[in-house]
Formats: C-alpha cells, sequence, structure tokens
C-alpha cells in the first residue's frame, strides 16, 4: 500500500493548489499594499510640499512656533484614512531655506499574513524662505524678433511682472532688479523717467547752431519731389536662426530740399 501509495498521481492539482496559494495570495497582498503605500507616500510629499511652503512663507523666527505651525499645517492637511501617526520627523530651519521631513504609517491589509502589519512612510520637502533681506537681481530679456513668434513675448512679460510683484511684496525687503535688454533696448515708457528705481541722464536741451561770422544760414525744407527712390523687391534673411523672406515696396529715401522763403 506505501508503494501504491508513492506512485499515485491522482489529486496532484489539488495538493499543488493548496501549497501553492500561500506564496500567490501573499504575492497579490504585496501588489496591493504596495500600490497602497505609493499613494500615501505621494499624499504625504504633497503634505509636506505645503507644509515647508507655508513656514518658508512666515515671518515668525521662533524655531518653536514655527514647529508648532508645521505640526498644525500638517494636522489639518493630511487624510488619517490613508497615513497614521504622522508627525515632524526633523525640521531644519536656516537663514535661507527651510529643510522639512515627516513620517508616518500605513496599516497593510494582505502583508499581515506574514506579520507585516505596518509600512514606514517617509517624505521630506527643501523650500527657500521669503526674502526679508537684501536682493539684487538683474533679468537678461529676450526681446529679439524671435519673440514674436507664438506670443512669447507676451508669455515673459507676465513671467517678469510676476516675479517682480512677489519679490516686492515683503515691504521690508530692500529690493532692485535691473534689466538687461538681450537685443538693443527696453521701452519702460517715458512716464517711468523720474521714477526713483531707474537711473537714467538727465534730459538735455537741443540747441540751434548759428551761422559763423561773415556767413549766413538759409533753413532748407523738403517738397513732394523724391531724389532717391528705394525699388521694391524681397530678400531671404536670417533673423534668430530663422529664416525668413523680407519683401518691401517701393519708396522714397530721400527728398528734394529747396530754401525756405
Amino acid at each position: 500500500m506505501f508503494k501504491r501509495f508513492l506512485g499515485a498521481r491522482g489529486g496532484n492539482f489539488a495538493t499543488v493548489t493548496a501549497v501553492a496559494s500561500l506564496p500567490l495570495i501573499l504575492a497579490a497582498g504585496v501588489a496591493v499594499d504596495y500600490t497602497r503605500y505609493l499613494s500615501a507616500e505621494k499624499h504625504l510629499q504633497d503634505v509636506a510640499d505645503a507644509a515647508a511652503l507655508a513656514i518658508a512663507a512666515s515671518d515668525e523666527e521662533d524655531e518653536t512656533k514655527l514647529r508648532t505651525l508645521a505640526d498644525s499645517f500638517i494636522s489639518g492637511n493630511y487624510s488619517d484614512s490613508r497615513i497614521h501617526e504622522l508627525s515632524v520627523a526633523s525640521l531644519d530651519l536656516g537663514e535661507d531655506q527651510v529643510d522639512l521631513a515627516v513620517q508616518g504609517r500605513l496599516p497593510t491589509t494582505f502583508m499581515g499574513i506574514v506579520h507585516y502589519d505596518w509600512l514606514d512612510v517617509r517624505a521630506s520637502s527643501l523650500a527657500v524662505r521669503a526674502v526679508t533681506g537684501s536682493v539684487e537681481l538683474a533679468l537678461v530679456l529676450d526681446n529679439t524678433e524671435s519673440m514674436t513668434y507664438d506670443n512669447k513675448i507676451g508669455t515673459l512679460k507676465i513671467a517678469a511682472s510676476n516675479l517682480a510683484t512677489e519679490l516686492y511684496r515683503n515691504k521690508d525687503a530692500d529690493v532692485r532688479i535691473a534689466l538687461v535688454p538681450y537685443a538693443e533696448q527696453i521701452n519702460i515708457g517715458t512716464n517711468n523717467r523720474t521714477a526713483s528705481w531707474l537711473s537714467v541722464p538727465p534730459n538735455y536741451s537741443k540747441t540751434t547752431t548759428t551761422s559763423k561770422e561773415g556767413y549766413w544760414h538759409q533753413p532748407m525744407k523738403n517738397t513732394d519731389q523724391c531724389k532717391t527712390w528705394k525699388e521694391a523687391g524681397s530678400r531671404l534673411v536670417e533673423k534668430d536662426g530663422i529664416w525668413v523672406t523680407e519683401t518691401w515696396d517701393r519708396s522714397c529715401t530721400a527728398y528734394v530740399q529747396v530754401p525756405k522763403r
């Protein structure tokens, strides 16, 4: 009977299934719990980023009060259904930045079969502190012809304006911004000529040169009679790395001048 038992092949599928069921269930459980872990880690990272930015934007300097601010901000923004026992692991406050680390625990669903009841979840975030001292910034703005395509110049204006607004938001900060044209010049409007944040040469007065002794000066004026014409034509030109066809109409470049009477 013992020999017949060793040679029997009946019911082997049930036997193999029973033996393999435990690792199969464990593999499925690991996949489910790992997906939950990734979701919890992303949620924790979002909370850490928001808390670090809130601390960096605060004018408070006391470390105890800032840690309390971090605890309250985290407690009010995380979901306890996804992460348990969430707390601030470390808070490093520098003069220019805030380094925040948070930690929590995720209860497992299937991995408890092998006595893995919890998974530790951690996240860290580094944020630059709000401007409180002196800042000198030079904006090198590209205003070449290629910036006219797809309204790139409009996007540039909005970005530069938003940056300046954020820097000047803190009234106690000493902020200076320089504008550096990428091509030739930047038009900020003649109404800003006397602005306190702009340094320009003083206005100049236009003087008329008088005739020398023994000579007389006769002012000239243009007429409608053309002296030099520029004929119509076209050509290929390279503008900011892009070849375009430039065309022009026939036009007058110089008119006949006659003395004023």
